[in-house]
């Protein structure tokens, strides 16, 4: 790396010899940016006719990650944190080859690990299976919230294999899952992707790509939940609250 930039401080004029420029080297390795844009080469427009090319330091581009989801034929698709896009605005923002792109991501597959650590694909698909919170009534984005496993990580020597996939994972916000583990709250993951929660007073809701659904008292898991005309679920008939208190040491 030393010996590239070397190479460059002599393109762009510098007449010292090879070791002082490998010591100029370190200096600009201190600052990613300037050795990105020397390692780039100079820039190459001419400031007139005659006379050599100036070099000038080019400022990295940022990167950023966009999953934007299509269905063949349709011209308008839905990007994560965005919403609607078109087709056109897609191939405007991509109309430079400084593009990398990834393999499409079936969000049916369940990759597993032995490990309670997370993968960044499952990961990924955790989240794009749920783009919100899967606590009942919830409105956060999944971006950024901790990714909960349904079922507790079993720690214990003759532990499960494969406790770690997409199957037995959801995103959620710090408050429910003090709520799951200290307050009382149940969650379940009977088939992938669909939640049912219990609360400690033994409401239960469902929990799915639909959006939260209050379960009637006879309401058997797995079971289709009763709509309403307009073809939405029971409405709540109260506001969900987590008293992170109880149960209370006597």
């Amino acid at each position: 790396m030393l010996t590239q930039i070397a190479g460059q401080l002599r393109l762009s004029g510098d007449t010292d010899n090879h070791d002082v420029l490998r010591a100029k080297g370190l200096g600009v390795l201190a600052d990613p940016g300037q050795a990105i844009a020397l390692l780039a080469g100079p820039d190459d427009t001419n400031t007139g006719e005659g006379q050599p090319h100036k070099s000038r330091k080019k400022k990295g581009r940022p990167k950023a990650e966009l999953v934007v989801h299509f269905t063949p034929g349709e011209h308008v698709g839905r990007c994560d944190q965005l919403g609607p896009v078109l087709a056109e605005q897609i191939r405007d923002w991509l109309g430079h080859h400084h593009v990398t792109v990834r393999p499409v991501i079936d969000l049916s597959d369940n990759p597993a690990v032995d490990a309670y650590e997370i993968p960044t694909p499952i990961a990924r698909i955790t989240r794009w299976r749920h783009p919100f919170d899967i606590f009942p009534y919830s409105a956060r984005h999944s971006a950024g919230l901790d990714l909960d496993h349904t079922s507790p990580y079993d720690h214990s020597e003759d532990r499960p294999a494969g406790q770690t996939n997409p199957n037995n994972l959801g995103p959620t916000s710090r408050r429910p899952h003090r709520a799951k583990t200290h307050s009382g709250w149940e969650v379940s993951q009977p088939f992938p992707g669909i939640f049912y929660w219990t609360s400690r007073l033994g409401f239960r809701y469902q929990v799915d790509a639909t959006g939260s659904q209050r379960l009637p008292d006879d309401q058997k898991p797995g079971q289709p939940v009763p709509t309403t005309e307009d073809g939405r679920g029971p409405r709540p008939a109260f506001r969900i609250t987590v008293d992170l208190n109880w149960p209370r040491a006597a």
